[in-house]
């Protein structure tokens, strides 16, 4: 009986440990530099107020599908993203719980909390929810956003 408990209690250690880190799949410099693109310099970029950092971690060809329904290109999100950082103080947080990198192509997904708040009015706007993001490696090895799904759970 009590290895019965000390296996359950080793099991329950074991699941606490490996849910609490970021499940990788591919190499490892790859997994590394995704999770390094999303969850720090992205994140950075936001409540810094820079969009250039913030488009530059785009792919030229990437696509942002919108919690609204609507589909922004490169072009449409520079401007969205210009438009909320000049009118907007922004804080945001990602965790990253799972990289899997296959060839050029790489996908992260985990949730995600936002704050707003208005410069002119002081009026705060808060989000959470999951996102899915989808890499492509460029041809200097380094990884951009390709696609990007972003669910709102609570706002």
């Amino acid at each position: 009986m009590k290895r019965v408990f000390a296996l359950i209690a080793l099991l329950l250690v074991t699941a606490v440990a490996v849910t609490a880190q970021t499940r990788t799949v591919g190499p490892k410099a790859d997994c590394d530099a995704i999770i390094e693109l999303l969850a720090v310099t992205y994140v950075e970029a936001g409540n810094r107020g820079d969009p250039d950092l913030r488009m530059s971690l785009w792919d030229r060809e990437s696509i942002r599908y919108m919690p609204d329904l609507s589909i922004l290109d490169l072009e449409g999100m520079t401007k969205r993203t210009r438009a909320n950082m000049a009118a907007n103080t922004n804080q945001m947080w990602v965790k990253v719980d799972e990289v899997m990198v296959w060839g050029d192509f790489a996908y992260a997904t985990g949730p995600y909390g936002s704050k707003a708040t208005a410069k002119a009015t002081g009026k705060v706007t808060e989000a959470a929810g999951r996102y899915l993001e989808i890499f492509r490696k460029q041809p200097d090895g380094s990884w951009k956003i390709y696609r990007d799904l972003t669910a709102v759970v609570s706002k």
